[in-house]
């Protein structure tokens, strides 16, 4: 495990809910065919979360944003998990690597699953569109499992918690990263007990 984004408190990105007029996607180095995506969606512009996170993220910086609701943070993580994904085809022992992103409840990631299959229709014509669209998309949570060839994966805590009992051991060794959405709410309580188990699955299988 490399790197890993999420949604807790932090002073890197709690600017109130506005868009940078300033910044265009491009030039937070998101790639044309995402861009592109981003514009025939409902964000021709990135909001000053956006403009502040992406960057970093894409650099490999570890990010913590916090900002009010409604101001683009899942659009903020998962742009960059998506292209970095799309430019790092395969991790350990040539398995492709994968992201995952944790939420509270199923009706969140189904929400946040719908966000990135969007992103990915977007992609359909473009020069990437092939490395993009192999980007399938999964769920753990709700009873539904993922399919083999999704790459990134959207799961309550307790839901990946019992899945890594029968998954591949590829599975943790290819995590390219994890993002930890609402984190407020999943470091602590009865979230925190399989958020920790997940930590200590991803170290061990990180030094093998």
């Amino acid at each position: 495990l490399k790197r890993t984004a999420s949604t807790a408190a932090s002073p890197l990105a709690d600017s109130p809910n506005f868009f940078s007029e300033d910044k265009s996607w491009e030039s937070l180095g998101v790639s044309k065919a995402l861009a592109s995506s981003l514009h025939s969606g409902k964000w021709a512009t990135p909001s000053e979360v956006q403009a502040r996170a992406i960057p970093e993220i894409l650099s490999g910086e570890d990010v913590a944003i916090a900002a009010e609701t409604g101001s683009g943070k899942t659009i903020a993580y998962l742009v960059p998990v998506l292209q970095k994904l799309a430019e790092t085809r395969e991790g350990q022992d040539k398995h492709p690597t994968r992201a995952l992103i944790l939420c509270p409840n199923l009706q969140l990631c189904q929400q946040a699953a719908a966000v990135a299959k969007q992103l990915i229709e977007g992609t359909k014509g473009s020069e990437v569109a092939e490395t993009l669209g192999s980007l399938g998309v999964g769920l753990i949570a709700g009873g539904e499992h993922p399919g083999r060839d999704d790459r990134i994966f959207f799961a309550t805590p307790a839901a990946f918690t019992n899945y890594m009992q029968t998954m591949p051991l590829e599975f943790l060794r290819c995590l390219a990263c994890i993002v930890v959405d609402e984190a407020d709410m999943l470091l602590e309580g009865g979230f925190a007990t399989h958020v920790d188990r997940l930590k200590q699955h991803t170290k061990a299988e990180s030094r093998r």
